[in-house]
């Protein structure tokens, strides 16, 4: 069995979370929604449409992380939550973790499971982007900052593969957790900087997919042609599985709200 997994906090039904949903269960997968806060129409939909719903509170106080969890960022939560999830609950075989609102399913992703944890590129490297390069600044240090700006950055919103190598993934970033917490006070966006970081510190272990597989539109959009042609999603002349960030180009967002109705 395969699973899409997300995290949702405060959210109002809106088009993105349809999408979402709809685009998610054409792949014959499980899907999965650990929320917190989520208008009840969010949480009836969900429902409505056969898909796992998970209230965060319930969840953090059966798993005793209420007292962990209480002051992390959406980001952050969306790591730990995702842990323990597999950790303790999780029957699939494969699991992709990914963002909830931004995302449309065009093909099955789990056709690009691979024998190692997958991660997505966004088609530029650290140094070439001052808001990543801040964000491994605040988290770490220079040392590791030097090492990091040549390399291509990888996309905190998608991980794919073995429910047990993804879990021991998530293991090793929940560890970055705390000391980072701890110096930054909280920060917002730490999760892709440790992502990055365990990604290219042990890049053996893992595979970094190009954007034939998940194309991440927010750099993507303005590097490739990405546009509908015979009722597919193009990237180039790729037709990748996954779209990210679509709302980038309201040529490509206007037909995949079209196909939802």
């Amino acid at each position: 069995m395969n699973e899409i997994i997300v995290y949702g906090q405060n959210y109002k039904l809106s088009k993105g979370i349809e999408v979402f949903i709809q685009s998610a269960k054409k792949t014959g997968s499980a899907v999965t929604v650990i929320g917190y806060g989520l208008d009840e129409k969010v949480i009836n939909y969900i429902k409505s449409n056969n898909c796992n719903y998970i209230d965060t509170v319930s969840f953090a106080i059966k798993n005793r992380l209420s007292a962990l969890t209480a002051k992390m960022s959406p980001y952050t939560l969306k790591v730990v939550l995702a842990y323990v999830y597999l950790k303790t609950e999780c029957k699939a075989d494969n699991v992709y973790i990914c963002d909830f609102t931004d995302i449309y399913f065009q093909k099955n992703i789990f056709n690009f499971v691979k024998d190692k944890p997958v991660v997505f590129e966004e088609g530029r490297v650290v140094k070439e982007c001052p808001v990543n390069t801040e964000w491994i600044q605040i988290c770490y240090d220079k040392q590791t900052l030097d090492f990091l700006k040549d390399k291509l950055i990888i996309n905190g919103g998608g991980i794919l593969g073995s429910t047990k190598e993804c879990t021991a993934l998530l293991e090793e970033m929940c560890k970055e957790i705390p000391s980072i917490n701890a110096k930054t006070n909280n920060y917002t966006n730490i999760d892709q900087a440790i992502l990055n970081k365990i990604i290219h510190y042990n890049s053996d272990k893992y595979y970094i997919e190009s954007y034939n597989v998940v194309v991440n539109m927010a750099h993507y959009n303005n590097k490739l042609n990405i546009h509908v042609n015979n009722n597919e999603i193009l990237a180039d002349n790729a037709t990748p599985a996954v779209l990210h960030q679509y709302e980038c180009n309201k040529e490509v967002e206007k037909y995949i709200f079209n196909t939802i109705q």
